[in-house]
């Protein structure tokens, strides 16, 4: 495992990784919406570093992870510095696009409710998840 915080995108291996690419899936952040403040800093500073490097390839599409969480539609929540660093990531996404001409999206992962009855609250483990597969998808 790598720390993504140390990655030199523009060295060996990982700039010629780079440059083969056709599609560029980063999904390296953290799913715990209750994680410090820092950690999520950190991961618009890493999604920031990625997309600088894949724009100097430029490579021709890049996806990014967002979260509902960067626009609450429900009374469960309201947004906090997670729900904002997703919004960010939906920003650095336009600015890849308008910056290289390329495709680049934040796509909205969420919770799915398991029943056909409507729910306004998602199942604790979906809620916050610490590495480990939330229990409402480990089925």
């Amino acid at each position: 495992m790598t720390d993504i915080d140390m990655l030199d995108f523009d060295a060996g291996p990982l700039r010629s990784r780079l440059d083969a690419a056709r599609t560029v899936i980063y999904l390296a952040t953290s799913a715990d919406v209750s994680a410090p403040d820092t950690v999520h800093y950190q991961a618009m500073v890493n999604v920031s570093r990625l997309l600088a490097a894949c724009a100097r390839v430029p490579v021709s599409r890049v996806l990014l992870p967002s979260s509902d969480w960067a626009e609450p539609k429900t009374q469960w929540a309201s947004i906090n510095t997670y729900g904002h660093s997703k919004r960010v990531f939906e920003v650095m996404a336009a600015m890849y696009r308008h910056s290289t001409g390329q495709r680049c999206a934040a796509l909205r992962i969420g919770w799915v409710a398991m029943t056909s009855t409507k729910s306004t609250v998602p199942p604790n483990g979906c809620r916050t998840t610490t590495g480990t597969t939330p229990a409402c998808l480990a089925k």
